[in-house]
């Protein structure tokens, strides 16, 4: 795969960057937009949020990075939903132990978007719903993963390619979505915009 557009990845997450890795692609630039996310939540609209969210990030570099008349611009974002309530990052052990205690035992889902914007067009957003079954945690599950720090600064307070595997029992869709990159979707993304083409 060979980049025919020059890529800014917005994202401040070593994860996507690591996940666009793998497969190959090494963006030009890695900035993290500077929006408050918050305002973009709908209530009862999990799939709605995220879109906005990705779409919202895409739109302030578009507007607001010189390399944009060039570059294409790729954003993400990612949360988990639970219990009809958004679950984003984890700022704190406290936060962690709160978000596992809500997913011990449940389904939830992982909402991702992806959103790019190439020279002179309009955003185009995809969307990834995917469902993650966790075991019945017990305190002293939820306590040990607290001290790995492994939770911090992720969305529903863990990291499914982390520690936390050993809690999965089932999932459904996009493994690397969980991450926070849906990278078949991001692939699709990119070639059917004419970033990507495969050589």
């Amino acid at each position: 795969m060979k980049l025919r557009i020059p890529l800014i990845l917005g994202s401040g997450s070593p994860r996507r960057k690591e996940l666009l890795g793998s497969i190959g692609i090494a963006p030009s630039k890695i900035v993290s937009p500077d929006i408050d996310e918050t305002v973009h939540h709908l209530e009862g609209r999990p799939l709605e949020t995220v879109r906005a969210i990705a779409e919202a990030k895409a739109k302030h570099l578009a507007a607001t990075l010189e390399e944009a008349a060039t570059h294409a611009i790729l954003t993400a974002d990612t949360f988990v939903y639970a219990r009809r309530q958004i679950m984003g990052k984890a700022h704190t052990n406290e936060d962690v132990r709160h978000f596992l205690n809500i997913l011990s035992g449940r389904r939830h889902r992982v909402y991702s978007a992806i959103t790019l914007i190439t020279p002179n067009h309009k955003p185009v957003t995809k969307t990834v719903t995917t469902i993650v079954q966790f075991k019945r945690l017990t305190h002293q599950e939820i306590e040990w993963y607290v001290t790995t720090g492994d939770g911090i600064g992720k969305a529903g307070g863990y990291a499914i390619q982390g520690p936390a595997s050993v809690f999965v029992k089932h999932l459904n869709g996009s493994h690397t979505s969980v991450i926070g990159l849906p990278v078949h979707e991001t692939v699709q993304l990119l070639h059917g915009q004419g970033v990507l083409q495969f050589q």
